[in-house]
């Protein structure tokens, strides 16, 4: 990937950012401390601006042209997720040393921390940590991403994302 700065593993900070990039930066901040984009796609209806880096994808506030949110995917069976990274290679997410899309991070952090479950079975979120992870029990142990956000979004994320 042409732009993006490679790391070994990506490092969440709860409620902050992932690795050095921080939730309210601006595009160039975030290009300065995660490369530049490999893709970039505009949401008219929602507003938004997603950068892609990877296998991450950085969304923005259009209005405010700060950064909203980070996912991290890891590609599985999924034909629109395999197509949307096109061929991007998958950096692990960690928090506190325990890799968060692995099985056995997952199931580690699952019994630590406290958790929602959304309807379906479908995403997790800790809400200590600042963080969803989608595709939890019906795309186990591949197709899952973690969506991570500021604290000013946590219930939103609650009521929208987890259905609950």
């Amino acid at each position: 990937m042409e732009g993006t700065v490679v790391v070994a593993t990506h490092r969440l900070v709860p409620y902050e950012g992932i690795d050095d990039v921080r939730y309210g930066m601006t595009h160039e901040e975030v290009a300065q401390a995660a490369g530049a984009a490999d893709g970039v796609r505009h949401d008219r209806i929602l507003r938004r601006t997603h950068e892609r880096r990877g296998a991450s994808e950085y969304v923005f506030d259009d209005e405010t042209a700060t950064l909203q949110c980070i996912y991290v995917f890891r590609p599985g069976r999924g034909r629109a997720i395999r197509e949307k990274l096109d061929g991007a290679t998958y950096t692990p997410v960690t928090y506190d040393g325990i890799e968060i899309l692995d099985t056995e991070g997952f199931a580690t952090l699952f019994e630590r921390e406290p958790t929602v479950e959304g309807r379906g079975n479908v995403g997790v979120l800790f809400p200590e940590l600042g963080f969803i992870v989608g595709g939890f029990r019906n795309r186990v142990p591949d197709g899952r991403y973690v969506l991570a956000f500021p604290r000013e979004l946590l219930e939103s994320y609650r009521e929208d994302w987890l259905n609950v």
